[in-house]
């Protein structure tokens, strides 16, 4: 469940529809994701910055629990090194 339904003193403050599930971030996934394929090519470890941004607004707003968050990290790493490893 998602945190503003699962307790009521979190407010959701997404104008999102919203399905029922909230594991795991999928903002999060594609963000950073996109910050390792920026990095390999231009070599900017500021890059690592944005979806630590987009992790922290997905709590922020109610949407995602830390947990979801850090595995959608996790996740994209995962994918980036089979990638790596088996398609490229």
């Amino acid at each position: 469940m998602r945190p503003f339904a699962k307790d009521t003193k979190i407010k959701n403050r997404s104008k999102e529809r919203l399905d029922y599930h909230s594991f795991p971030s999928g903002h999060s996934f594609v963000s950073f994701l996109l910050s390792i394929v920026l990095y390999k090519k231009f070599k900017i470890s500021l890059l690592f910055g944005i979806p630590f941004l987009v992790g922290f607004s997905r709590c922020y707003i109610g949407v995602h629990y830390p947990s979801d968050v850090i595995f959608g990290f996790i996740f994209a790493y995962i994918y980036n090194l089979l990638y790596s490893k088996f398609l490229f």
